[in-house]
């Protein structure tokens, strides 16, 4: 059997890559995370390349999903060096300003655990305020290589490709984290999965209207003292879609994709996290698209809004000690 090679990236996606043309497929974490057995008999003999997410999991990585993978999958998956990827703006929001204790704890713990940190959308910056950026990861995080991309422009992906393909994993798994803190921080933030369906009485230009939601929200979480874990929207229409993302309240939405013409109607599916109540974030939801109703005289139609907050994490497994090698 050919084995796939497993890299890691943040937040964080392991991608499994056989030497063959790759083909993506959308994988889910809880293969990966509840045993070796269901990902080595249903995926690898039909996967060429699949993204999994280790949902449920911020941080941790290395002791609850790496380091278990390299011991019981060690005859099916060579495991490699683990990226964490580093926005500019978040590590400016976290660094520079009055960050949320939770935000602040896990996205340190997460990048404590890198073999290599990858410094994303160089394309944003000027040289000389990359650089700076670049030399303040390498202080804080003296243990794990700091290098910089742009995955738009194509800029370092050549290097980052092989150092992760040439290079082993690492130890850098969290020995001194306080799993009461981890879900303390995991706890202060709100979820918010929903669904709503837009129709308008006359054609719309769908991407201009799915900007305007997305900063909406943004600015909803914004008024309520909230910060901007993720917010996403993915907007389809008869003639197109278009995904919109945001990290944190003062950015403008970065917007993928595009409507052919105009369109009468939109289906919006919203995924958000901020360190807002559950409540809070439903209500800024409604009030954002109902906002639609006034200034385009839409119909709108909230089919789901599922909100929580996250339980504690409880890893199925956490090998922390050599005696796992």
């Amino acid at each position: 059997m050919i084995k796939p090679r497993v890299s890691w990236t943040p937040f964080s996606s392991p991608k499994l890559e056989f030497p063959q043309k790759k083909l993506p497929v959308h994988a889910s974490a809880a293969i990966l995370t509840a045993s070796p057995r269901p990902l080595t008999t249903v995926l690898l003999p039909r996967l060429r390349t699949s993204l999994a997410e280790p949902v449920g999991s911020c941080t941790d990585i290395v002791a609850t999903v790496i380091r278990p993978m390299r011991s019981l999958m060690k005859d099916k998956v060579d495991v490699l060096a683990y990226t964490v990827l580093v926005e500019p703006d978040r590590w400016v929001e976290l660094s520079d300003q009055n960050p949320s204790w939770s935000m602040k704890f896990l996205f340190d713990k997460q990048i404590q655990e890198a073999d290599f940190v990858v410094l994303t959308k160089l394309d944003t910056l000027k040289p000389e305020r990359a650089k700076e950026l670049l030399e303040q990861l390498a202080h804080q995080y003296p243990e794990s290589p700091v290098l910089g991309i742009s995955a738009l422009t194509g800029v370092g992906m050549a290097e980052w490709k092989n150092l992760v393909q040439t290079t082993p994993p690492g130890e850098h798994w969290l020995r001194d984290i306080d799993y009461q803190k981890y879900a303390d921080a995991e706890a202060e933030m709100g979820w918010l999965n929903g669904l709503a369906t837009m129709k308008f009485p006359a054609p719309v230009d769908g991407k201009t209207i799915s900007g305007r939601l997305a900063e909406k929200i943004a600015q909803g979480i914004g008024e309520r003292n909230g910060k901007i874990g993720h917010l996403k929207l993915l907007v389809v229409g008869p003639t197109g879609s278009v995904k919109v993302g945001i990290t944190h309240v003062e950015e403008k939405p970065a917007l993928e994709g595009t409507f052919v013409g105009l369109v009468p109607s939109l289906e919006v599916t919203i995924n958000a996290r901020a360190t807002l109540s559950p409540g809070d974030l439903a209500d800024i939801v409604h009030s954002a698209l109902e906002l639609f109703k006034e200034s385009e005289h839409a119909e709108v139609d909230i089919s789901a809004v599922n909100t929580f907050r996250p339980g504690a994490p409880k890893p199925t497994y956490r090998y922390g000690d050599s005696a796992h090698q």
